[in-house]
């Protein structure tokens, strides 16, 4: 049971599966038992997937969760990214472990057992050794960053804004199921378009993404059976939302199994990195345009 937010929290770990290895190959004779040993690693690992999902005895509401880098000679280090795990702003906190005499990398964590995350990867192969100076290393994992791909072991992958990369995804067992994620057979569809609506306050025209219920979907949430206006949901990150993750998939399925009341969607783009920060940050154009401009145009259609 997890009693407070301390023993929530993520914390490193050196999972059973890697100390295993890890004595396995200090006992190992020769070089030819340790090529073995890492081949037969790599091989699990394959047909498992990753990040390694390990029981732990003494935390049974908890996973050690081992995240892995297949290295070469020019691997100079493999940096994590994973939101909710560690800090951005102290990205050396997140750098995997090398197994000597090995390509393996490795870095572990103690995760609550209903936890769910995306991350990325990226290896350092620049000329040389790695920084020893935090700050002249903070700068590098920084550059890193904009680097990072997909675990290649894990086929589970979400899109990446405005990159043509993706973020591998995981779930440990007690993870609160998805029952509405993804396209479901045999329901009946909204309507997903873009519109580009001007707005005066921003000073400028901007995309909106628009989800319509199923057709035939009346709003009766008050059981009366007369129906009435749609609510709305002002969504950010059409986008993503819309563009790239099918979020429409998912109202349909809510709406079909009755979670949701059909509803209106009015998703603005984000346009790109600037434009969200600004947009998000408390801007009072922005709050003006929805509640002034963008509400209002969508109830005179």
């Amino acid at each position: 049971m997890i009693r407070n937010a301390a023993d929530a929290a993520p914390r490193p770990v050196t999972g059973p599966r890697i100390a295993r290895l890890a004595r396995q190959l200090e006992a190992a004779r020769d070089a030819a038992t340790r090529t073995a040993l890492t081949e037969a690693f790599w091989d699990e690992a394959a047909r498992t997937g990753t990040p390694l999902v390990e029981t732990l005895d003494d935390a049974p509401g908890h996973r050690a969760v081992t995240f892995l880098w297949r290295g070469h000679r020019a691997t100079r280090q493999v940096l994590l990214m994973a939101p909710g795990i560690g800090d951005r702003d102290r990205p050396a906190d997140t750098l995997l472990h090398h197994l000597p005499g090995t390509d393996i990398w490795y870095l572990g964590y103690r995760l609550r057992a209903d936890h769910r995350g995306s991350y990325r990867l990226v290896a350092d192969i620049s000329p040389g050794p790695a920084p020893a100076d935090p700050v002249r290393l903070q700068r590098r994992l920084t550059a890193l960053m904009a680097h990072g791909v997909a675990d290649p072991l894990n086929p589970r992958r979400l899109p990446v804004r405005w990159r043509a990369v993706e973020s591998s995804v995981f779930a440990l067992p007690e993870a609160a199921p998805q029952p509405w994620a993804g396209r479901r057979d045999g329901i009946r569809r909204g309507t997903v378009e873009r519109h580009t609506v001007t707005g005066h306050a921003l000073g400028e025209e901007r995309e909106i993404w628009t989800y319509l219920p199923p057709e035939g979907a009346d709003n009766d949430a008050n059981g009366d059976g007369d129906g009435g206006p749609l609510p709305v949901l002002v969504l950010c990150d059409g986008d993503m939302w819309f563009g790239r993750l099918g979020f429409q998939d998912t109202l349909d399925a809510l709406i079909d199994d009755g979670a949701l009341p059909p509803l209106v969607v009015l998703s603005p783009d984000a346009v790109d990195a600037a434009t969200r920060r600004r947009d998000l940050g408390g801007r009072e154009a922005f709050a003006a345009f929805l509640a002034e401009e963008l509400l209002p145009w969508a109830r005179a259609r």
